[in-house]
């Protein structure tokens, strides 16, 4: 459905190499909200993110140029999906409806609330149907857990709104250097720091005891009938992360590193 589809607000008058700013999270991690494209005119090819000419206005964003996907090709039959692993499914294309291929992505340098306004107004709808007022810092992560993310998270004021944080993901720079997980301070992070963490995935965890760790999650014996604990995998240690005190796990997840952005090294 054409509201489910990734937006780009118009920004210059269509042209070979033209910039766009996108609207939307349908693209996530990748592209965000609020980034900048630069468009090229070329045949797509597969793994290409594409733009497709928009023939509605969005029923939030309004008026916008074209839908950006991701091109593939099967047995030389075109189709088109998301990034977001929560829009699924499959929509075929003709080359010929493509009308540019992005060639950079600029990330954004301001955020706006209405990014989260479905969100919002879901959670509002359903604190009205159980007869509860909702809470002041709707639509922003608590100032709490913002500065646990900060134990080991630079937040560039881009991704701040008045000094909170929005929900969704969002970009940060690391604190140190992470070798085990290949980060260094050079990189760039997009963070989601409303986690659904499992084994395998980049965690950023805190201890009850205020430390803050980025490895990645693993479990022991997980290829045998009765698996062990959770750890986050340091390189030099395993932190497990299923021991309790008086009954309350000292560990928990606070964030997911949803993709990374190598600062690339260049010589002099």
């Amino acid at each position: 459905m054409l509201h489910q589809l990734q937006p780009l607000r118009i920004d210059r008058a269509a042209r070979a190499n033209a910039e766009f700013q996108i609207v939307g999270d349908s693209m996530q991690p990748g592209i965000l909200h609020n980034d900048t494209v630069t468009l090229v005119q070329r045949a797509p090819r597969e793994g290409d993110v594409v733009a497709i000419r928009a023939h509605a206005p969005h029923d939030i964003f309004g008026k916008v140029f074209a839908t950006i996907w991701r091109y593939h090709e099967a047995h030389h039959k075109p189709f088109l999906t998301k990034d977001n692993p929560r829009y699924r499914g499959t929509q075929p294309v003709e080359p010929a409806q493509v009308v540019g291929v992005v060639e950079r992505v600029h990330p954004r340098t301001y955020r706006e609330e209405r990014e989260n306004l479905r969100r919002i107004a879901h959670d509002i709808a359903l604190f009205r149907a159980c007869n509860i007022a909702p809470h002041a810092d709707l639509g922003f992560i608590r100032d709490w857990r913002r500065d646990e993310l900060k134990a080991v998270l630079n937040i560039p004021r881009s991704e701040l709104i008045g000094g909170r944080l929005p929900w969704g993901l969002f970009r940060a720079k690391p604190r140190s250097d992470h070798p085990h997980s290949g980060i260094t301070r050079r990189d760039t992070l997009t963070i989601d720091p409303c986690p659904d963490s499992h084994v395998g995935q980049l965690v950023i965890s805190r201890c009850n005891n205020g430390e803050t760790i980025i490895g990645t999650m693993q479990r022991e014996h997980l290829d045998t009938p009765a698996p062990g604990e959770f750890y986050v995998d340091l390189g030099e240690r395993r932190v497990f992360l299923t021991g309790c005190n008086d009954g309350i796990p000292e560990w928990r997840t606070i964030g997911v590193v949803a993709d990374i952005q190598h600062r690339k090294r260049t010589c002099t």
